[in-house]
């Protein structure tokens, strides 16, 4: 796991009031259409979105991620 990841999840879990790890497969599972296939560069990119935004992906119409055949994301509120 990239340290980007490990920093920009930890800082957007406190906000949230949720264990890192399980925001991070909740985040998964929730906010990406093929969780299996999600690469930690691809969740990295999520989550720094989402904490540079101030937004919580977990609320319903908040942020989506799409991933693009080059293997980045397309975020979408």
């Amino acid at each position: 796991m990239s340290t980007q990841l490990v920093k920009a999840s930890e800082e957007l879990s406190v906000r949230i009031g949720m264990d890192r790890q399980a925001m991070l497969d909740t985040f998964k599972a929730q906010c990406f259409r093929n969780a299996a296939s999600v690469s930690d560069a691809q969740l990295s990119a999520f989550v720094s979105i989402a904490r540079d935004m101030g937004v919580n992906p977990l609320l319903p119409g908040m942020l989506y991620a799409y991933p693009t055949s080059g293997g980045g994301i397309v975020p979408m509120m």
